[in-house]
C-alpha cells in the first residue's frame, strides 16, 4: 500500500498551503512596493478638492453679498417707515391740540 501512495503524483492544480496563504495575503494587502493610490490619481483628487473648495467659497461669498444687500434694503425701508410714523404722530398731536382748543372755546364753563 505504501508503494501505491508513493507512485501517485501530487496534483499540480491544487496549490500547497504556503501558496494559498501567499495568494490570500497578496490579494488583501497588495504586493509590496505597490501604492494604494497612484500619483496621477492623487493629483486628480487634489485638483478636484481644490475646485470643490473654490466653488464652495465662491458660493458662500455670493450668498453673503446677497444677504448684505437684502439687509441694507430692509434697513432703508425700516428707516422710511420710521420717518412716516414720526410724521403721523406729529400730525395726530396737532389734531389733538386743535381739538382741545376748539373744545375749550365751545365750553365757556370750562
Amino acid at each position: 500500500m505504501d508503494t501505491t501512495m508513493n507512485n501517485i503524483r501530487p496534483d499540480t492544480s491544487n496549490p500547497t498551503d504556503d501558496a494559498r496563504q501567499h495568494s490570500a495575503a497578496s490579494r488583501f494587502a497588495g504586493r509590496l512596493g505597490d501604492d494604494v493610490v497612484r500619483w496621477s490619481e492623487f493629483r486628480l483628487a487634489l485638483w478636484a478638492g481644490g475646485l470643490a473648495l473654490t466653488a464652495i467659497l465662491g458660493s458662500q461669498g455670493f450668498l453673503y453679498s446677497a444677504i448684505m444687500d437684502l439687509q441694507r434694503d430692509m434697513h432703508a425701508q425700516f428707516s422710511e417707515l420710521s420717518g412716516r410714523v414720526h410724521e403721523l404722530s406729529e400730525r395726530v398731536a396737532r389734531i389733538e391740540t386743535r381739538l382741545d382748543m376748539d373744545a375749550g372755546h365751545a365750553d365757556p364753563a370750562g
